[in-house]
């Protein structure tokens, strides 16, 4: 079993993952992915976004906004 904080990381990556689906389909993560092994800054693969927030800041923001209006399944 994981430590608790490598749970939370998990935890927040998946839904960031999640929440950069919906607003830019499945393929972002394939561009995220690879613009990471090419070496790519975050700035640069957020501001090819087509309709998520093109900064980090409002990105992270609208992120947690859109975590409060999840449900929670126990």
């Amino acid at each position: 079993e994981a430590p608790d904080h490598l749970r939370m990381v998990a935890a927040q990556a998946s839904t960031f993952g999640r929440y950069l689906a919906e607003r830019e389909g499945p393929a972002v993560i394939g561009r995220i992915a690879n613009g990471y092994l090419s070496r790519r800054s975050l700035n640069e693969m957020i501001a090819e976004f087509h309709t998520a927030p093109r900064t980090v800041e409002e990105l992270e923001s609208r992120w947690k906004a859109w975590i409060e209006t999840r449900e929670v399944d126990y």
